[in-house]
């Protein structure tokens, strides 16, 4: 139950500081909104293919993702406030609080992505919704747990904005690959077997990727 009120701190924290003036949201916005008014109007929802369409929905929330999520632990070494965090928190708290807030604000950020995509692309015909958004918030939440230990790694580099893409994007690459299949999926209607075998390695490949970030994270926060 400690653990669980720790958690539960730092999560708070994050969102009362993130949404105390609302820059990053509105940044956030602002680049989804602009993406995805840009690549409606490059391309007819009429015309598009099935591949192309679900290319486009992962490459917004790729670069949405490297814009929302790469300041979680970055923000600690701007403001100062760091060592205050690691004084109040352990390792275990600090890390599953971010991750966990990481996913909440991918979370909002995708459905915004997909929700404009769908509306400013609304003759595009897509089989399965419930599929399409699923793999979404499989592949989002895979994309959050790299993005935190990025995040943590780089958050004392001193050329942090381009090292995180460089060092995120070998990490985050199986799970766009594999969402980007299980999205062509989904639109073209396969059978739901198919796509959940995507879908479970997405799922697996995330939780390696925590796991490891987990026992990693306690040497950063030693350093």
């Amino acid at each position: 139950m400690k653990i669980t009120r720790r958690i539960l701190g730092v999560l708070y924290k994050e969102f009362l500081t993130e949404f105390k003036n609302f820059s990053s949201a509105a940044s956030v916005f602002l680049f989804v909104l602009t993406s995805v008014i840009i690549v409606s109007y490059s391309v007819s929802s009429k015309n598009i293919s099935d591949e192309v369409f679900a290319g486009i929905t992962w490459i917004l929330i790729f670069f949405t993702s490297m814009i929302g999520q790469s300041r979680v632990f970055v923000t600690e070494e701007e403001r100062e406030t760091w060592l205050f965090l690691k004084i109040n928190s352990n390792s275990t708290s600090i890390y599953f609080g971010k991750l966990i807030f990481n996913i909440v604000f991918g979370f909002v950020a995708n459905l915004l992505t997909i929700g404009l995509l769908l509306i400013f692309n609304s003759k595009f015909i897509i089989d399965s919704y419930g599929m399409y958004i699923l793999c979404v918030i499989c592949g989002g939440i895979g994309i959050s747990a790299a993005s935190t230990i990025i995040s943590a790694l780089i958050s004392k580099a001193s050329s942090k904005g381009a090292l995180f893409p460089v060092l995120a994007f070998p990490l985050i690459l199986p799970i766009i690959l594999l969402s980007i299949d299980a999205t062509i999926l989904s639109i073209v209607g396969a059978v739901p077997e198919r796509i959940y075998s995507d879908l479970g390695v997405i799922i697996a490949y995330t939780g390696a990727v925590v796991t490891a970030s987990y026992i990693l994270f306690d040497f950063i926060f030693k350093e």
